[in-house]
């Protein structure tokens, strides 16, 4: 049921989107999405270098990406820097597997609204 309303929700919407780091992989292959990261490492406390920041702004720019996706216990400032050279905003995209209810129906109910609010 979860698995048919992200499908279908997300179905012809944009692909892509960008997170802090690669912890949305498989998230992105099962739901043909594309994921683009600030840093290449899956280690969430690595600090980008200024060229890296450089080619993220432009890659968001080249897609006309308005959302920056971070994670509840990253620090959000280097997703808030591309997010004001873009005109964009930073929204939660949560690895975690419980909500706020503990379920992680909730969770992930959550992040399907957040890439809706970003991709359609």
């Amino acid at each position: 049921l979860l698995d048919s309303k992200i499908h279908n929700e997300l179905s012809g919407c944009n692909h892509d989107f960008i997170a802090f780091h690669r912890a949305f992989s498989y998230f992105a292959d099962e739901y043909d999405l594309t994921q683009h990261t600030i840093i290449s490492s899956s280690a969430s406390h690595v600090e980008p270098t200024a060229m890296t920041l450089e080619n993220v702004i432009n890659k968001a720019k080249q897609l006309d990406l308005k959302v920056i996706f971070t994670e509840e216990m990253a620090d959000p400032k280097t997703s808030q820097v591309i997010a004001n050279e873009i005109g964009g905003k930073i929204l939660i995209l949560s690895p975690l597997e419980i909500g706020d209810d503990g379920t992680y129906i909730s969770k992930m109910t959550e992040n399907l609204n957040h890439l809706k609010e970003a991709l359609c």
